[in-house]
């Protein structure tokens, strides 16, 4: 294994799974602490100014957990495999 085949491989199991890992172990954190935010009469800090915008409030939980979805979707990806060059 030459060094080019192990960036190769270091960076595919960082980008595949330790973002991964971070993107839907943090997104499903931060969506279930936001989740208080859409309870009715909930307000939120916007700007230092409580806010009961519904749209702010659901954006705030909706986003994060997106953030899990697509950290999932980067874990389940194949690894990419590296075509020999022909010349």
């Amino acid at each position: 294994m030459n060094s080019d085949e192990a960036r190769k491989q270091a960076f595919d199991f960082v980008g595949r799974r330790v973002i991964s890992v971070i993107f839907a172990t943090g997104g499903t954190i931060m969506g279930v602490v936001n989740m208080r935010f859409l309870l009715p009469g909930a307000t939120m800090e916007f700007d230092g100014k409580p806010t009961d915008d519904l749209v702010l409030r659901t954006v705030s939980c909706v986003f994060p957990l997106v953030i899990a979805v697509l950290g999932v979707l980067m874990y389940r990806v194949p690894p990419r495999i590296a075509k020999p060059d022909i010349d």
